[in-house]
């Protein structure tokens, strides 16, 4: 009977660790720039279809981001569909030189996006990167 638990186990591990590996993840860094300016604050998600699998990074206030999952580092080898959003409040946004002061903060707490609506979305955005195991997979992310 122990040598069926044995070779039960040794089957489990085997088969824990095939799956692990068909997972590859590698460090994956890059730039954002809005209108030829860092953008800071703003969320890059990668997606890899063929692996199922979301990478995402926090830029700051060169631009800047590392992309991670909730356990690992990096990203998953393979195409990606990239997306950007930043997120802010009304009430936060600074009015532009000759525009009107709004009157007090938005009462509904609304939020717009700084980006153009079409970087939020993987499919719309345009924004594609193949990272490799070879590396380096630093992107520069110019939206436009």
């Amino acid at each position: 009977m122990n040598k069926c638990k044995f070779g039960f186990l040794c089957v489990v591990i085997l088969f824990a660790a095939g799956c692990s590996g068909s997972r590859e993840f590698v460090p994956v860094s890059g730039s954002v720039e809005l209108e030829g300016k860092p953008l800071e604050g703003a969320t890059v998600t990668f997606h890899c279809k063929e692996k199922d699998s979301y990478s995402v990074g926090q830029t700051d206030s060169k631009g800047e981001f590392k992309l991670a999952t909730s356990t690992h580092d990096g990203a998953v080898t393979g195409e990606h569909l990239i997306m950007v959003s930043k997120m802010v409040l009304e009430e936060h946004m600074n009015t532009p030189p000759g525009m009107p002061k709004p009157e007090g903060p938005d009462p509904k707490g609304r939020f717009r996006s700084v980006v153009p609506p079409k970087f939020s979305d993987f499919n719309k955005s345009g924004l594609s990167e193949k990272v490799t195991e070879a590396g380096p997979n630093n992107f520069k992310l110019i939206l436009k």
